[in-house]
């Protein structure tokens, strides 16, 4: 064999040597942040992979025992929430709740302030247009509305502070 080859090949085993020394300390190193109960949970999940019999969700598993663990915690003010959960959770926080018709707002503190939107207003002698459902100004006065929801009959009206000044009359006085 060449005197090169040899080189060459004493280098490459040198690298590779250095490759799976450098691998089994950063291994190691892993391990031991991982803790016992890293391991366990890790083990507990390979066992589950390998023995299990049936189909399960991966995801679902994840989140019941993240949800069992901070159980455990034996806390009642902590709790785990999904992501899809967590989202919802901030979304309900930062905003009002609003349905058709109704909408909810958090007030002070705990209270609840329900108010009434009745959309699709017209007058009782203007045009339905395109909507399937309406009802006049003084019918979800009537109804107990807090807000109505008026477009066209103002906007398109041949004059639009009158249609204003009448649905306002109708609702409010």
């Amino acid at each position: 064999m060449k005197p090169e080859t040899k080189q060459f090949l004493r280098q490459m085993l040198a690298c590779l040597l250095c490759l799976l020394l450098g691998g089994g300390i950063a291994l190691g190193a892993v391990w031991a942040w991982m803790g016992e109960d890293g391991r366990t949970l890790l083990s507990a999940q390979h066992l589950i992979a390998q023995r299990f019999v049936g189909d399960y969700d991966e995801t679902e598993a994840l989140h019941g025992t993240l949800g069992a663990m901070v159980e455990g915690l034996g806390d009642r003010w902590s709790y785990y929430l999904t992501p899809d959960e967590a989202k919802q959770v901030r979304e309900d926080r930062e905003n009002a709740y609003v349905g058709i018709g109704v909408t909810v707002n958090q007030e002070g503190e705990g209270g609840l302030e329900i108010l009434t939107v009745t959309p699709g207003v017209r007058f009782a002698d203007g045009d339905v247009g395109d909507q399937k459902r309406v009802t006049t100004p003084a019918k979800a006065k009537e109804l107990g509305s807090d807000y109505i929801v008026v477009g066209r009959p103002i906007t398109q009206a041949n004059d639009p502070v009158a249609a204003y000044t009448r649905c306002k009359a109708e609702f409010v006085d």
